[in-house]
């Protein structure tokens, strides 16, 4: 399958060089909005070729590989009853993160993200709680350690966000971040080359 969509990938990528060709061609031949129209086709074309071809690459990358391989478990954990401003002042600015596993009674009960933190008023983090800006496990986009990576970067594509909690028996074991997916595709990338 690979190499079919590799080869079909080829031809629409020659398609579009000719009919970007042609179009400037036209266009300087006097007939500017057809050639134009023609050449705007061709560059299409050409991007969705190369797109399709690099998704089918990095899906190949991918498979056979699971979330517990890629995956960060030093995830610091924030109690849920500490305010805001603790939180931001304290975690949130010094770990270079954007979000984070909060917990009480070492029970995970959801998570803290800066744009959770950006949707309160400043002037309330010091008597807001984590918990009452955190979003509730229940509403969480998550995997399990055995999720394959196809799924988790279509998980993590589909609800643009930028990580995403693995979970086992309700508790978060660990986070898998964009940086994680990219890093990993990049090595394999530079691997197979």
């Amino acid at each position: 399958m690979q190499k079919a969509t590799k080869t079909a990938a080829r031809i629409g990528q020659v398609l579009g060089n000719v009919f970007i060709v042609v179009g400037i061609f036209l266009a300087f031949t006097g007939n500017v909005f057809n050639g134009i129209w023609l050449a705007m086709i061709g560059w299409f074309l050409t991007n969705a070729a190369i797109n399709s071809y690099s998704q089918l690459v990095i899906q190949d990358m991918l498979k056979d590989h699971v979330a517990l391989e890629i995956m960060t478990q030093d995830c610091a954990a924030v109690p849920a009853a500490i305010p805001l401003d603790t939180f931001v002042n304290d975690i949130l600015l010094n770990s270079g993160r954007r979000c984070f596993p909060v917990v009480s009674d070492n029970k995970a009960e959801g998570m803290i993200s800066l744009a959770d933190v950006k949707a309160i008023d400043r002037s309330e983090w010091s008597t807001v709680p984590v918990r009452q800006a955190m979003t509730p496990l229940s509403e969480i986009k998550s995997v399990s350690p055995q999720t394959d990576l196809n799924t988790v970067l279509k998980l993590i594509v589909e609800n643009n966000v930028n990580q995403i909690p693995v979970i086992e028996n309700g508790e978060i074991i660990g986070m898998i971040a964009r940086e994680n997916l990219l890093n990993f595709i990049n090595i394999r990338a530079q691997l197979q080359s």
